[in-house]
């Protein structure tokens, strides 16, 4: 049903409404009223900010459907919110509409940028950079090298991406970093490609940097994970999915940190950290990641069984081997069987528990 032929119905403000679109272009005339008043013109895939008076409620035609409904519907999305100030925001975009790359911004002729990619002013994009559908590069980035960057992500200002690596052996050679979908990538965070000729820092999918994070060579980076402000991973360092590193923590090159992990803030480790776990000091386990356990969707009795490996494995001090070998022999759940194996297959070493007992609590 055409828009202008559509019932009205009533949206509160501060909400945010989706709307069909029957067309590339969504017309002010007969799509959208607000508080009695039209905008002038055409609303184009860009933003368009709208004067008016304070508003209580908005009429707005065309059928409410979900949004995965209209992404896999149209591929189209227009997002009306309406607040108690005097400027009220329409944005309207369509993900193969041609975004707004600035004035300003430096882009190399051998990039391949997707035509909805949205770049901000005085962004550099230097070599053969090739960056997906949706993302967004904020003021002041530098993204370069051979650098492969997907779909969705956000790059804000002044993050440096797919520079030389910070590795004395490193002379030039064509090396890689790959980006997946969906990432946050916060103000002046630092992603290093790889060392090596043909080698490759990975991120995944999903992930958040926080301010100044830095991803050094050769990193390999799950899916899901936090890595909060100033903290700081050497080369080779590989986290797991939903590992959350807090701020300024210190990371070992070559330093494996398991899935579900939670370094505490300003903690440092040279040393594996095993999975689940809450790790602070100098590679110290404190307890189970029970809270992150939760949150995972972990049930009671997935969290009793570790919470009984975790005690015997750090809240007394003695042979991490032979631990290891106890727990082995008694036919261990999925998830201490995955703990174990992590443990068993370490190069560096994991961290230890603390070195006074505990007094047993749940920690998390």
């Amino acid at each position: 049903m055409p828009a202008s032929q559509a019932g009205r119905r009533r949206f509160k403000s501060g909400r945010p409404l989706f709307l069909t679109l029957d067309s590339g272009l969504l017309c002010a005339s007969q799509s959208v009223q607000l508080a009695g008043k039209k905008p002038r013109g055409r609303i184009t895939p860009t933003v368009l900010f709208v004067q008016l008076a304070v508003v209580r409620s908005t009429l707005v035609p065309g059928p409410v459907i979900p949004t995965a409904s209209l992404a896999k519907r149209q591929n189209k999305q227009v997002v009306l919110t309406t607040t108690r100030s005097s400027l009220h925001r329409i944005a309207f975009r369509d993900r193969h509409s041609h975004m707004p790359i600035h004035s300003t911004a430096i882009i190399d002729p051998q990039a391949e940028v997707d035509p909805s990619v949205d770049v901000g002013p005085y962004v550099v994009i230097d070599g053969t950079v090739r960056i997906g559908q949706g993302t967004r590069i904020l003021a002041h980035a530098v993204l370069t090298g051979w650098t492969d960057i997907g779909e969705d992500n956000e790059i804000h200002m002044g993050a440096v991406i797919g520079h030389t690596p910070q590795d004395f052996t490193y002379k030039g050679e064509q090396s890689f970093l790959k980006i997946g979908h969906r990432n946050i990538i916060r103000e002046q965070s630092q992603i290093h490609r790889g060392a090596k000729a043909g080698s490759a820092t990975i991120i995944g999918d999903d992930n958040y940097l926080m301010q100044h994070a830095h991803i050094a060579h050769n990193c390999t980076i799950g899916n899901h994970t936090i890595i909060a402000g100033g903290a700081l991973l050497a080369g080779y360092v590989h986290v797991e999915d939903r590992a959350f590193i807090s701020g300024n923590c210190v990371v070992h090159q070559f330093v494996r940190i398991g899935t579900l992990a939670l370094l505490r803030g300003l903690s440092r480790t040279s040393r594996d950290v095993p999975p689940f776990c809450i790790m602070d000091g100098t590679h110290t386990v404190r307890g189970l990641n029970a809270i992150g356990l939760r949150r995972a969707g972990f049930s009671r009795e997935r969290i009793s069984t570790l919470k009984q490996a975790f005690s015997t494995l750090f809240r007394t001090r003695g042979n991490i081997r032979n631990k290891v070998e106890q727990l082995q022999a008694a036919s261990p759940s999925e998830d201490v069987g995955y703990l174990l194996d992590f443990i068993h297959n370490s190069e560096r070493g994991v961290c230890f528990g603390p070195k006074t007992a505990s007094n047993g609590k749940e920690e998390g």
